[in-house]
Parts: structure tokens; C-alpha cells; sequence
């Protein structure tokens, strides 16, 4: 996968389903590549519209390749929108990151518990 990312402009992530989270997507943001995806489940919650990416309204065919398009006639636009995805996934989903976050939210669990 590694050598498909370095050959890569923009990542598409075609899913029309509740999508759970979209690991490829972030998998592509970590690899300086911004997302084009639709919007449906928790893809959301990663990608941010003109910012690390597109996000596209669920099944809209045309509105998926003129922002595939756009990143691939714009390399300034790639470049940019693939750098701060790249910066968003280090700064919330690495490992260490993720860990830590879930220790935090267990002692909170643990401090409002009455058990």
C-alpha cells in the first residue's frame, strides 16, 4: 500500500453506506493524500470539507468527480489539503494519541461512577 500512496494525488473513498469510520481515508490523510469521499456514517468525523478533503453528498456521482477533477488538474490544492490531513492524523490518530484519550475518558467513567 505504501507504494500506491507514494504514487497517489487523492485518495476516493466511494462508500454509500453508514461507513463506520473509513480507515482508508485516514490511512490516505497520513500519507499526505487529501479524501474524496461521501458523506454518510462516521466519515465526517474525519475529513474535513476543503480542508483535508471533499465531502460529498451520498451518491452524488457527478459532485464525487468534479472533486476527484479538482485534485487532480490542482497539485497546489493536493499538496495543501494532503499536508494539513496529514498534520490532523498525527495530531489525533496516532496510537499514543488514541490511548491516551481512552485512559482519560475510563477515569472519567471511573470518577462519576457510584459503583
Amino acid at each position: 500500500l505504501f507504494a500506491a500512496y507514494a504514487r497517489g494525488r487523492v485518495a476516493a473513498v466511494p462508500s454509500i453506506g453508514p461507513e463506520p469510520f473509513g480507515l482508508v481515508g485516514i490511512e490516505s490523510l497520513a500519507h499526505g493524500l487529501p479524501a474524496v469521499a461521501f458523506d454518510v456514517g462516521g466519515i465526517a468525523d474525519w475529513l474535513a470539507d476543503g480542508k483535508t478533503g471533499a465531502l460529498v453528498p451520498r451518491k452524488d456521482i457527478p459532485a464525487m468527480a468534479r472533486a476527484l477533477e479538482a485534485y487532480l488538474t490542482d497539485y497546489d490544492l493536493a499538496e495543501r489539503h494532503g499536508a494539513a490531513g496529514r498534520a490532523d492524523v498525527l495530531g489525533r490518530f496516532l496510537p499514543d494519541r488514541h490511548l491516551n484519550r481512552l485512559v482519560e475518558v475510563f477515569e472519567e467513567v471511573r470518577s462519576n461512577s457510584t459503583v
